[in-house]
């Protein structure tokens, strides 16, 4: 009994040192700091699939309404990849629940998915369709990018991951749109690719990368993560697990990166944001936000 208690002991004093040695270099540790020239040093507002509750998610239209309240607005938009390599701002993998199609996306061409009309399912807070006599189109990326030559974007990258990623990175690359841009995913594996391919890129961080950082915070381990990413869009919590924290916060502040709450609809759950001193949120309702922010 002697001997169990002994080896019990000794598995103890060893884990200790071990987790110690870890605690004190995680609080001890100096990051190289990075230039970001999309950051800004205001609270920023930005327009999640350019403001989905208010127009068609994802569309010129909801990215133009979005940016005429509010020229600084940053446009955050889903893409995907068609049959014959055309990125599209589109978010589901099949067509189904916001358009008149039917289908999986990759499996049609951009011409095809050209002749859809991205409003045909909308509805606003009244249950209406403002657009149902109008014929919106999913856009190509490049048209996007064309369209707002001076607005920031959160691109976000869908299925296909490493395909999609080299042709998001050659239109960003194309249009001289890097300083404005943030690509992010919510598998890492594409985040890592664009990030050994070019150093220029700046990268929101993946699903995965925000749930390892809420495990490190739990074990007092945070400042182990070498934390890659330039910005950490975040929610208040994944399913039942948080992830929003104080110690979040203040790591990603202390390293001088941003970080911005989706999805935050609400003046009260604005408010209380603003209170935790994040750097902006991203919302459905963007027209809404603004007006609310003004009063």
């Amino acid at each position: 009994m002697i001997k169990i208690l002994k080896v019990v002991f000794f598995v103890f004093l060893i884990s200790f040192m071990v987790w110690a040695s870890l605690h004190y270099k995680a609080q001890n540790r100096t990051y190289a700091i990075r230039e970001v020239p999309f950051f800004r040093d205001h609270f920023e507002i930005i327009a999640y699939r350019g403001g989905g509750l208010e127009a068609p998610e994802n569309t010129l239209s909801a990215f133009e309404k979005a940016v005429n309240v509010n020229p600084d607005v940053i446009l955050h938009l889903n893409t995907q990849i068609s049959v014959d390599k055309k990125v599209v701002v589109f978010f589901d993998e099949n067509l189904a629940r916001t358009t008149d199609g039917s289908g999986l996306v990759w499996k049609k061409t951009g011409s095809e998915l050209k002749q859809l009309n991205a409003a045909a399912k909308f509805k606003d807070d009244t249950g209406k369709n403002p657009y149902h006599d109008s014929k919106v189109e999913i856009p190509f990326l490049e048209e996007v990018i064309k369209r707002f030559p001076k607005q920031r974007f959160i691109i976000e990258l869908g299925q296909r991951y490493k395909e999609l990623a080299i042709l998001v990175y050659n239109i960003v690359n194309d249009n001289n749109a890097f300083p404005r841009t943030i690509i992010t995913a919510e598998n890492n594996q594409p985040l890592k690719y664009l990030r050994q391919l070019d150093p220029r890129v700046f990268l929101g961080a993946s699903q995965d990368e925000v749930l390892r950082l809420t495990i490190l915070i739990s074990l007092g381990w945070i400042g182990l993560d070498p934390m890659r990413a330039d910005a950490y869009f975040v929610p208040k919590k994944y399913d039942s697990v948080p992830v929003l924290s104080a110690e979040l916060i203040n790591e990603i502040h202390k390293r001088e990166k941003k970080i911005y709450v989706r999805i935050v609809n609400e003046k009260s759950d604005l408010d209380n944001l603003r209170l935790d001193h994040i750097d902006g949120i991203a919302t459905d309702k963007p027209r809404a936000i603004f007006e609310q922010i003004k009063n």
